[in-house]
């Protein structure tokens, strides 16, 4: 029982985020990927990548990391319900819009008045 106990080490947000600067995340955002980032994967890969706008988070999954025989999207699945419970919470609701691979979802924030843009 290796690591009994232990916090696997997970990849920081800047070697999984790409699109709008980190700087210009909205709080909502900030929020919803330190949740996703923290999310459970199987072997612990964190096969996930987000690419952000102001609006938005979209979740891909990383083509280069090897596989084994359990799908990447599966673990993007948990990431997006992460992202998705983060941003209710922090009080930003959205809809998802899924999309062919290597991209799984677009997850886009309602406007004021609750509408979708």
């Amino acid at each position: 029982m290796t690591g009994f106990g232990l916090t696997h080490k997970r990849k920081k947000l800047s070697g999984l985020v790409t699109g709008l600067d980190e700087s210009e995340w909205p709080q909502w955002i900030k929020f919803s990927l330190e949740a996703a980032r923290l999310s459970p994967s199987a072997v612990n890969r964190q096969p996930w990548r987000f690419h952000i706008e102001p609006d938005s988070i979209t979740v891909s999954v990383n083509v280069k990391k090897r596989e084994y025989g359990i799908s990447k999207r599966l673990c993007c699945g948990i990431a997006m319900l992460h992202i998705e419970t983060a941003a209710i919470n922090y009080g930003m609701k959205g809809h998802w819009e899924f999309l062919k691979q290597p991209q799984v979802a677009k997850y886009t924030i309602y406007t004021k008045r609750g509408s979708r843009k």
